[in-house]
């Protein structure tokens, strides 16, 4: 299983295991809940993806280009 850590800072999926179109589950482990974003280009219109709660997991399925939180934080993809 690999796990990456996403922020406010555009990750761009395509690579294995983290791959366009494909799926991951997302673990927040902060005390506060995070939205995760999508976009098909990198400086393009982000939309919402998921919220996660604090401490939660989330399976997102079909992710976009390009991923990231909507504010300051971590949470961590993981594929398998």
């Amino acid at each position: 299983m690999k796990s990456t850590p996403i922020t406010d800072t555009a990750f761009k999926t395509g690579n294995s295991p983290f791959l366009r179109g494909g799926s991951a589950t997302f673990s927040n482990l902060t005390g506060t809940a995070a939205t995760l974003q999508g976009s098909d280009t990198q400086t393009g219109t982000y939309t919402t993806l998921a919220t996660l709660a604090a401490n939660s997991q989330t399976e997102v399925q079909n992710l976009p280009q390009w991923i990231k939180l909507s504010a300051a934080g971590t949470v961590y993809a993981l594929a398998g």
